[in-house]
């Protein structure tokens, strides 16, 4: 199944989990209408780089959107008054203003501080303690901010203590919740430079909590990186997206009995599946999209506004911030070639360029997490489909 492929999934499963779907919607297929939506798609999007839509090489088309991620990184650093938008000192604290600007009023729905202290109380962040040079919990909690904290301990602290903060936060009640404005700051401590650099490859320096409700800038001694104003103000308006999508999923989820433990496995355990369709694990994501996309948000109780269901990719979003960088706009679940697949999403050309990978070991992840947002999202409009999975919620 050509669909396996793109998104490198088990293709019996999933061959199995829409012919069930199709089954049920009589045979109507949003897989082969994406198909058809990603091959006019790259068509247009070689027609834009100057190339054959007939005539090209997947490398060939990897190469010059590594070229165009640079022009656009250039265009969007001007345009928000960076001079040099490969100058990581320079371009931080100016992504910083941009972003906070773009998202000044958003909301997110997370435990309260006070909660999160006595938390980090009981499971104290031992290597977090050591990098800023803590003797005792109680002292760092004094001098530091606990969001930051909580922040930190999820990329330095290790399996063993981020199984005990699961446990924790498994205790979690509704009470314990608040709405609060998504924090957004650069964590510029040289002390932290070590801390960061054996998981860069994850994060690539944009940090986020999402129980913590706040995206970060980690520090680096790299004073120069390729495509580094466009990829990290791609990756933070993402995970800032993601902090919104657990915010929608932790309102849905209050009134169920199991509400601490659900949390708990939604923060940590972020690979888990948080619903399944036709046994096929989605994330909680795609229905999120779903709700968004087919105007469904007044099914839902009236405390969750029709306005949070809004959701915002970072092909897209960066198109509000300047105009000239709408290239990207269409692309964000495009993956093209039939062999070596190309992604068109910006994040991950941008991450490729700003470490110079080679042809084949290029990513593919954000395109395939957005692909297959849309696709299963699609399905979940329709209301044969997202009523059965509205009921497992106890929504319907």
């Amino acid at each position: 199944m050509h669909f396996s492929r793109l998104l490198n999934a088990n293709d019996a499963q999933l061959a199995q989990t829409l012919g069930a779907v199709h089954k049920t919607l009589d045979g109507q297929s949003h897989d082969v209408q994406i198909l058809g939506e990603i091959a006019e798609r790259v068509a247009n999007l070689k027609r834009a780089l100057s190339l054959d839509p007939t005539d090209t090489t997947s490398h060939e088309l990897y190469v010059s959107l590594r070229q165009r991620v640079r022009q656009d990184n250039e265009r969007l650093g001007r345009s928000i008054g960076i001079t040099h938008p490969n100058a990581v000192s320079e371009a931080t604290p100016r992504i910083i203003s941009v972003i906070k600007s773009e998202y000044a009023k958003t909301q997110c729905f997370v435990p309260k501080l006070s909660r999160m202290k006595l938390i980090l109380k009981k499971n104290p962040p031992k290597k977090v303690m050591a990098f800023l040079h803590y003797r005792s919990i109680d002292s760092m909690l004094k001098h530091e901010q606990t969001s930051h904290l909580v922040l930190l301990a999820r990329y330095i602290e290790d399996h063993k203590w981020n199984q005990q903060h699961e446990l924790q936060l498994s205790g979690l009640s509704t009470a314990d919740f608040e709405s609060r404005q998504v924090e957004i700051f650069w964590l510029d401590k040289a002390v932290l430079v070590e801390a960061f650099i054996p998981t860069s490859n994850k994060h690539h320096f944009v940090l986020h909590s999402k129980e913590a409700g706040c995206v970060a800038i980690a520090p680096t001694t790299e004073k120069v990186i390729n495509s580094y104003t466009i990829r990290t103000i791609s990756l933070m308006i993402h995970y800032i997206q993601e902090i919104l999508y657990l915010s929608t999923y932790t309102k849905v989820i209050m009134p169920l009995p199991q509400f601490g433990q659900l949390y708990a496995k939604a923060v940590v355990s972020e690979h888990d599946t948080h619903l399944k369709l036709a046994q096929y694990p989605l994330h909680w994501r795609s229905l999120h999209h779903a709700v968004h996309k087919a105007e469904l948000a007044d099914v839902f109780p009236p405390h969750i506004g029709p306005e949070e269901w809004h959701t915002k990719r970072a092909n897209e979003s960066l198109q509000t911030i300047n105009e000239l960088v709408h290239f990207w706009g269409d692309h964000s679940y495009v993956i093209s070639g039939p062999d070596e697949h190309v992604s068109g999403n910006v994040i991950d050309v941008a991450i490729d360029d700003s470490y110079d990978r080679r042809f084949g070991e290029h990513s593919l992840k954000y395109a395939r997490r957005e692909l297959e947002q849309e696709l299963f999202s699609r399905y979940l409009q329709e209301p044969r489909v997202h009523s059965v999975v509205l009921r497992r919620f106890g929504i319907l």
